[in-house]
């Protein structure tokens, strides 16, 4: 596949988990609204301010396995088959994944922190040296398991704590009628945020004298529940400064009834909302503290000497509700833009004059491969991402106008086999989505409930669902049809069974 010049780049990208796009100060409007100005995020801020912020960044799946699959592979998650969080991937026979590509080509690749893919490894994806990750969740990695028993910490030996609990900690987070969030027994340097840190910069310093170029890549697993948080981040938010989500009051009529039947909406509806602004308040001081963590790898960047020939990409894998529209977290439930709609901030120190802001939509799909490019590597073929780096230069005309993305409630019914093959899956059983965002609009298709349309310039909210809408009709059935020929266009192995729902669409709660 040919090997980097002399003068290649490094990257570095650092992501979070669960990361909502208006919880990053110097985002700026979001959602229709004037912005966060209470959260505090000096650090991405500060990367932010000397590079680009991607104002339409979006994952084809609210979901950690799907999203995370989707961008390590640049494909659909009907493409590489992780539909759910318990189903593995299988890719294409002769697939290349990208990160590969930049192996051959004399990178130093590396991963420390939550993988989340289940069915494949880091070196499965291009990865050569794998540090202190998670076995299946993330959070449970071993080795800083050991490091917590080996400075005496208990940890609950319940096989549903994946969260390195201890038994007072899993015991609060379940107590009933109680917000899901609290001060963690943890101090913040024995934080899994903190080591996970720890390993990056060691893992840093081993690339860095390598005498190769490096990606480096560090997976967080905040601001991710639970809401357990370390001092003095529990307490830097008070909650009687948190303003509610505009849509918080949404009752959700003429929406979908799969949002009104979430676990993790209906666990949540005792709350106060006294207790909603506690909630928010830890999940903001998690958000905060991993601020910190890149503050911490921005400066070893500095004392190994190569911070101007770095590359450094910070991002998330998905959103979380945190109180929209009175919903909590993410899954095939919903597309809103507190989901899907995610940050991604790029600065290339190479560029001295980057354009602050872009756009234009781009999908999770394309990170890799513009990160390839960058890099002066030629991606592999195959892959449904396409390179944003021309819109780094200024070069917009032809780009896409829209994206596309999908959601599979497969292991959210009992009785539905997460493994189940897509072709046997039934849509009149199992709630299948598929969506498409162009500038303005955003239409889901649902193939047992409501279909979802929204203008997004007069409607950031989301409150009113057009789908039904006559004035609007022929907008649907347009937004219907880019979505039949992008399932044919991806072959989509549900398109057979979806065919006649995009086709002659019903009110399914009419």
């Amino acid at each position: 596949m040919g090997t980097s010049d002399v003068g290649s780049p490094n990257i570095l990208l650092m992501w979070s988990d669960e990361q909502r796009v208006d919880t990053v100060g110097s985002y700026g409007p979001v959602y229709g609204q004037p912005g966060n100005p209470i959260v505090r995020t000096p650090h991405i801020d500060s990367l932010a301010a000397r590079g680009t912020r991607f104002l339409s960044y979006y994952t084809p799946y609210p979901l950690c396995s799907p999203a995370r699959a989707s961008t390590w592979t640049s494909l659909y998650p009907h493409q590489h088959d992780v539909l759910g969080n318990k189903r593995d991937v299988r890719l294409p026979t002769g697939f290349i994944p990208p990160v590969a590509i930049l192996r051959d080509a004399g990178y130093y690749t590396g991963y420390v922190g939550k993988w989340h893919v289940p069915g494949a490894s880091p070196e499965d994806l291009g990865f050569t040296d794998a540090r202190a990750l998670g076995r299946k969740w993330g959070r449970d990695i071993p080795q800083y398991q050991a490091y917590l028993r080996e400075k005496g910490y208990r940890i609950d030996p319940s096989p549903h704590n994946v969260e390195n609990l201890s038994p007072e900690e899993f015991a609060m987070l379940r107590a009933p009628d109680t917000p899901s969030c609290g001060t963690s027994a943890l101090p913040l340097h024995d934080y899994l945020e903190w080591w996970v840190t720890d390993r990056v910069i060691e893992l840093l310093q081993d690339a860095s004298s390598s005498g190769q170029p490096f990606f480096v890549v560090c997976g967080w697993n905040a601001p991710h529940f639970p809401m357990l948080v370390p001092a003095p981040y529990d307490a830097l938010y008070d909650p009687a400064d948190v303003p509610l989500p505009p849509s918080f009051d949404d009752d959700l009529h003429g929406k979908p009834e799969a949002q009104k039947r979430r676990p993790s909406h209906t666990r949540v509806q005792h709350l106060s909302p006294d207790g909603w602004r506690k909630l928010i308040a830890h999940y903001w001081g998690l958000v905060s503290l991993v601020d910190e963590q890149v503050g911490r790898l921005l400066a070893a960047l500095d004392r190994l000497g190569v911070a101007e020939n770095t590359i450094v990409v910070y991002t998330t894998d998905h959103g979380d509700m945190m109180g929209s529209h009175h919903l909590m977290e993410k899954g095939a439930w919903n597309v809103y833009e507190e989901t899907v709609r995610l940050p991604l901030v790029l600065h290339d120190p190479r560029n001295p004059s980057p354009p602050s802001t872009l756009s234009p939509l781009v999908s999770q799909l394309d990170l890799v491969p513009t990160l390839l490019e960058m890099a002066g590597v030629q991606p592999p073929p195959g892959l449904a991402g396409r390179s944003a780096a021309s819109l780094l230069s200024g070069q917009r005309d032809g780009y896409q106008d829209a994206i596309f993305g999908e959601t599979a409630a497969l292991s959210e019914r009992p009785g539905v086999d997460p493994e189940l093959p897509q072709e046997a899956l039934d849509p009149e059983t199992t709630l299948l989505a598929k969506w498409v965002r162009t500038d303005q609009h955003k239409y889901a298709a649902y193939s047992n409930d409501r279909d979802e349309l929204y203008d997004l310039e007069t409607d950031p909210l989301e409150m009113r669902n057009l789908a039904y809408d006559p004035d609007y009709a022929s907008m649907a059935s347009e937004l219907r049809t880019r979505l039949l020929a992008w399932m044919q266009e991806t072959n989509d192995p549900v398109l057979p069974r979806m065919r006649n729902i995009l086709v002659a669409p019903t009110d399914a709660q009419g």
